[in-house]
């Protein structure tokens, strides 16, 4: 379940880092800090501090006078300090504070008994009252559990101080590092040092310390100790005579020979082991459970505290499944009794070139998103426009562009400035600083767009349409491809751009992401993106749709992606045409059958040396709902259940590529 550290001195916590502890660089540079909000008060907080030390300094001096030589004037020297340094006492510590005072007042009949004075003996007299006078709290007065951040025990004493939950990133926190409105690294650098000084003042309010730490989060993801744990470790470990480095994968392997490391086991763990132990259950709760850890998963199943409860019974399937060498309904394989799934693809149910090379990515996203009409959850305010929002805005953008038909780069960006004012009503922009670029880039890149759209189209396009919809109750109609073994597979979508030259036709896909991840050096297309691996299915549907609306042999038909934003290769980028379409059959034959198959089992990637190689996970909005061990999973039945996820494999050429562009 977790671990922890157990450290006896302050000397075993490595200080901060140097670099936290030098200057600013404004200041070796020279530059006066005193336009800077928090140094003016950190500066004013230090002086304030100064003066109080020096005035407590002086005040206690007078113990050692000759006036305060005997008990009498002592207690009244001190309830004089009480006065003076008496802040605001909470409700709570009321009665607390009338008892000390009360303490104090009877210290001084201690002359009556003979008892010498001495500084010594006013201390042990004072400690002695503090223990033995319980408050409300049932406790000695100073006694006590604090519960709260580490800047909160700052000075004070403890006998043991447990820093719990210190997990990497939160534990210390994680800064908030955005380049643009983020605080200076200046900044930054001085608030982790602070963070580092508060940690540091919890760690010397004891003599003992235990740093600990989950090894999981509550949603069963591994969760890693903080580097201050791995910090101290190393400290601990040297001192016992340890040469290697520990790092959070090595640091609690052979932990009987760390005596200053203990793994706790986890609740289950504790069930199963407590029939041999000493200790007994504590309730009968307890006790059930204890058997049924014990039993095994076939029997549990029978036992009469799971039988009788249907949610318990299929959340163990559930868990059988997962856990088995073959793919069930519990991840991925429903069967094709399902209805939904098995009506994809056909006249009534028309599927999306998208949604092909959704499945083609992950069966268990497309069984998510497309079956079950899961979305995504919704995000947060972020700071600046999405890649999705980025997207829709520039194809809005073309598409007035085009059906307008005034095709200048001023009515272009007029245009724009226009879906810019929509795009901000909808609250949809992020941060302003942050739009003002992103809007500038937008132009940049239209206006490039503009110039190249001339030249590509030689201002020879007698027809041109933009969004052009195709499917059943469209002008184009439906879009139906005969696939052998399979038969028909009916389609519907959008196409971004159609253009007519001479006796061409040319159509364009609209992407706004980077062109790299869909061709090679040779603007050709990539081997791990193409019909055949089942990531680009929308270009060869596209030209079939534009058959239906150009049905005259004589016109050739084309499909290309363009990057409008680009800054090169705008055009022509992994161009198709229909000499191919036969090859797409195949790859559609894999999909659209497995679909109607009820086949969806989650495959995760693992990312590549390439930025365009994450891993299909990494955005995938059902990241969370997926067991932690997925491609292990993944692996395992792959290989022993190879018949049913033998159309997903026969794909081949996988590699994730996130696409930023709205789907049809």
């Amino acid at each position: 379940l977790g671990a922890g550290l157990s450290l006896r001195h302050l000397s075993e916590i490595p200080g901060p880092p140097q670099a936290q502890m030098e200057p600013p660089a404004e200041a070796a540079n020279g530059r006066d800090d005193d336009d800077d909000p928090s140094m003016r008060r950190l500066r004013r907080d230090v002086v304030g501090l100064r003066e109080f030390l020096d005035r407590l300094t002086h005040a206690l001096a007078k113990f050692g006078d000759t006036d305060c030589a005997d008990w009498e004037p002592a207690c009244k020297h001190l309830k004089s300090l009480m006065t003076t340094y008496q802040w605001a006492v909470p409700e709570e510590s009321q009665e607390d504070f009338r008892r000390i005072d009360e303490l104090v007042d009877s210290l001084s009949s201690l002359v009556e008994w003979g008892t010498e004075f001495s500084l010594e003996a006013l201390g042990e007299a004072i400690r002695e009252g503090l223990q033995g006078q319980a408050s409300d709290r049932g406790e000695p007065v100073g006694a006590g559990v604090y519960i709260g951040p580490p800047s909160g025990i700052a000075g004070t004493a403890y006998d043991v101080v447990y820093a719990v939950g210190m997990v990497e990133r939160q534990f210390p926190p994680r800064p908030h590092a955005n380049p643009w409105l983020a605080r200076s690294r200046t900044r930054l650098d001085r608030a982790s040092a602070l963070e580092r000084y508060d940690f540091m003042a919890a760690v010397a309010a004891a003599g003992r310390v235990v740093l600990s730490w989950p090894a999981a989060t509550a949603e069963r993801r591994s969760a890693y100790p903080s580097r201050w744990v791995i910090e101290a470790a190393n400290r601990l470990h040297e001192r016992q005579g340890g040469t290697n480095r520990l790092t959070h994968e090595n640091l609690t392997e052979n932990a009987p020979a760390k005596p200053w490391i203990t793994v706790v086991p986890s609740r289950e763990a504790g069930l199963r082991n407590l029939p041999g132990s000493h200790m007994q259950p504590s309730d009968g709760n307890e006790y059930n459970l204890m058997h049924l850890v014990a039993e095994s998963r076939d029997a549990l199943l029978q036992h009469q505290a799971i039988a009788a409860d249907s949610r318990m019974t299929n959340a163990l399937n559930a868990r059988n499944a997962r856990d088995g060498n073959f793919l069930s309904p519990w991840d991925g394989r429903v069967g094709p009794d399902v209805s939904r799934p098995a009506a994809v693809g056909t006249r009534g149910h028309p599927v999306s070139p998208s949604a092909l090379e959704t499945w083609a990515t992950c069966p268990y996203k497309y069984f998510l998103s497309r079956i079950l009409g899961i979305s995504a959850p919704p995000v947060e305010e972020e700071d600046e426009i999405s890649a999705v929002e980025r997207g829709s805005l520039v194809h809005r953008i073309l598409e007035r562009f085009v059906r307008e038909g005034n095709q200048t780069d001023t009515s272009l960006l007029d245009l724009a400035e226009t879906e810019f004012a929509i795009a901000e009503e909808r609250g949809v922009t992020g941060y302003p600083l942050l739009w003002e670029m992103a809007k500038e880039d937008i132009r940049a890149g239209l206006q490039n767009f503009i110039a190249a759209e001339a030249e590509w189209l030689a201002d020879a396009a007698s027809e041109s349409s933009a969004e052009e919809s195709f499917g059943e109750g469209t002008e184009i109609g439906g879009v139906c491809v005969t696939v052998d073994d399979l038969g028909e597979v009916w389609f519907r979508g959008k196409i971004d751009r159609i253009d007519v030259v001479e006796d061409e036709v040319r159509v364009r896909d609209f992407k706004t992401g980077r062109p790299e991840p869909y061709f090679d050096g040779a603007r050709g297309r990539r081997a791990d993106r193409t019909w055949a691996n089942g990531r680009a299915m929308q270009l060869p549907v596209y030209v079939a749709a534009a058959r239906e609306k150009y049905p005259d042999p004589a016109v050739r038909i084309s499909g290309s992606y363009c990057f409008p934003l680009a800054d090169r290769y705008t055009h022509d980028v992994a161009t198709y045409s229909e000499d191919g379409l036969e090859e797409f059959h195949a790859p559609l034959s894999a999909i659209v059958g497995a679909i109607r198959q009820g086949i969806f089992p989650a495959t995760p990637e693992t990312a590549g040396d390439s930025d365009q190689e994450r891993g299909n996970c990494t955005y995938c909005d059902f990241n969370r709902l997926c067991p932690v061990r997925r491609r292990q999973a993944w692996e395992r039945k792959a290989r022993r259940d190879a018949a049913t996820v033998l159309p997903f494999n026969s794909l081949g050429g996988r590699a994730a590529i996130n696409d930023d562009d709205h789907d049809n």
